[in-house]
């Protein structure tokens, strides 16, 4: 037995992975809910386009807001080029002044009138709903729980694949919902998944398989993901050779729960820490 040796980071190697292109997650339906509608314009109510009780497809005009003022404020040109970020706000005023329902649904409650002025909902301003919809009971989302490793690879309107747990002979169509990536993340995200087969009826507490396909499979050059550091806004590895870990900015690319595709900075069989080199003492570190 050696007495008094430094500890040394744990080491893994540059190789060639092949990368699985799915993840297959559980997912539960959870109890439906109404979901408040809100505008991201500021305006007063143009037009509504719905009524109480009516059911609404995705895609169906619900109101518009009136943007007339602004449009005539861009079309006369009264802005010059010093007062751009003013242009581009009643541009995106305009831009949002036309709503349309996001899913399959049936309205609940309008809660205002043609006429009304309201604020949109932008930042942190605390804005009212227009209306309020409760969703099909085929467009009422699952949820699973996403892996961060793979949130870069998760984009809304992915398809996935969903069985029933205890009938998993059958395969039912979905697609991933829209979602936020927080700006700190935990360990698991949480991602809703719209089943898409209105024959399947679901019940509070139904368990499924999910399965999304992340991306093609592909035969990449690797580095294990704790090898990957972040340095000054950077993306680092740090490769040992003959006694020194180099520090080395890295370009990359997809990725899985275990290794992370290296578009450039390192070279197959280079040896990389998996430990921070910087944290142990008496080790030779050469930064960049």
């Amino acid at each position: 037995m050696e007495w008094g040796r430094p500890p040394t980071p744990v080491l893994g190697e540059v190789s060639h992975v092949e990368l699985d292109p799915s993840t297959t997650e559980v997912a539960t339906i959870v109890p439906q809910k109404a979901i408040p509608i809100y505008s991201m314009a500021t305006g007063k109510i143009k037009a509504i386009h719905v009524t109480q009780g009516q059911h609404v497809a995705q895609g169906d005009l619900l109101f518009d807001l009136d943007v007339s003022s602004l449009q005539k404020h861009l079309s006369e040109g009264n802005l010059v080029s010093s007062e751009k970020g003013i242009q581009d706000f009643l541009s995106y005023q305009i831009s949002r002044a036309t709503v349309y329902a996001p899913f399959n649904a049936e309205v609940l409650s309008i809660h205002v009138s043609v006429g009304a002025w309201i604020h949109g909902r932008h930042g942190t301003l605390i804005s009212s709903p227009v209306m309020t919809l409760i969703p099909d009971s085929s467009e009422r989302p699952l949820f699973i729980q996403i892996r961060d490793a793979e949130m870069s690879n998760l984009k809304p309107g992915m398809p996935a694949k969903i069985q029933l747990l205890g009938d998993l002979d059958r395969i039912h169509a979905g697609q991933i919902g829209p979602f936020d990536i927080p700006e700190d993340p935990s360990d698991f995200s949480r991602i809703p998944v719209l089943l898409q087969d209105p024959a399947v009826s679901l019940q509070t507490g139904d368990r499924f398989l999910v399965n999304v396909s992340l991306f093609d499979p592909c035969t990449c050059l690797c580095v294990p993901i704790h090898a990957v550091f972040r340095r000054m806004g950077r993306d680092v590895v740090f490769v040992y050779h003959k006694g020194i870990y180099q520090e080395r900015e890295v370009s990359l690319g997809r990725m899985n729960s275990e290794h992370i595709e290296v578009l450039s900075g390192v070279v197959l069989g280079e040896k990389v820490s998996l430990q921070d080199p910087v944290l142990f003492k008496r080790l030779k570190v050469q930064r960049l």
